[in-house]
């Protein structure tokens, strides 16, 4: 390897040894409209992804303004300041390849032997993904949602009743606003059942509409929950690194394997 961190180097300085980061040029160049993006190294994008993951930065457009003025992250793409948008597409066009980089930093420390075979300590943690509560769905949240849903409409409906038996109650600008929200409703109705046939096609206790993998869990306050995952990793008890994690959609349990 041409390039090694330093001893008390930031942890992000480890990632990619093998990219001559130092002397990283752009490498393409591809049309945004009228507008020329100049993409930096993979390796300089892959240092702010792991940076990103260190401390906990999930907006993008807050890792570009980070690389504008941390010295800590200048210092590791050598003063580049990808935009946003290209942080962002390397995460989402690049999954694979990341996948691949984690896979050889695990075999790298077997050569290294830092994976001791004696103790590891396992652990969970609930991660939220970027499904909200609000798209998430159980049968007795779809009942309780239809119900509301109704209550709503009949009410709109007994108001235009009241409007069309005595014009003179009612001004015509409120009638236009009351149709329109009858409207709305019958659609909200329609998309509630559309998401009933779909959560029992899945055979499944519950549906998420932006990430399908979530689920609802308890958490430990009494009577929350969160929309995520339950992430279950193994960790060396020597060196303290991660040998093992897996993300399963129970609630608890241990699932590393």
């Amino acid at each position: 390897m041409k390039y090694m961190a330093q001893p008390g180097a930031p942890p992000a300085a480890w990632l990619g040894p093998s990219f001559k980061q130092h002397q990283a040029k752009t490498i393409q160049q591809t049309a945004s409209n009228t507008k020329i993006q100049t993409l930096p190294h993979p390796a300089v994008l892959l240092k702010i992804y792991i940076y990103r993951c260190l401390n906990q930065v999930q907006s993008s457009r807050r890792l570009e303004r980070e690389a504008q003025r941390n010295v800590e992250l200048m210092w590791l793409t050598g003063r580049l300041a990808p935009d946003f948008k290209t942080i962002a597409d390397f995460r989402k066009d690049h999954a694979d390849a990341i996948r691949k980089v984690c896979r050889e930093f695990v075999l790298l420390c077997r050569r290294l032997k830092l994976f001791a075979d004696g103790v590891i300590a396992i652990d969970g943690s609930k991660f939220k993904p970027v499904n909200s509560r609000d798209k998430n769905f159980r049968s007795r949240k779809i009942e309780v949602r239809m119900q509301q849903l109704e209550h709503s409409i009949s009410c709109y409906l007994a108001e235009l009743d009241r409007a069309y038996r005595d014009p003179a109650t009612v001004l015509p600008e409120r009638v236009a606003r009351l149709k329109a929200k009858v409207a709305k409703i019958k659609e909200q109705m329609r998309d509630v059942a559309e998401i009933q046939k779909q959560l029992e096609a899945s055979q499944d206790t519950q549906i998420s509409l932006t990430d399908p993998d979530a689920r609802s869990m308890p958490t430990s306050r009494l009577g929350s929950a969160v929309v995520g995952y339950n992430v279950q990793t193994a960790v060396d008890a020597k060196h303290h690194l991660m040998r093992r994690a897996r993300g399963d959609q129970l609630s608890e349990g241990i699932v590393v394997q």
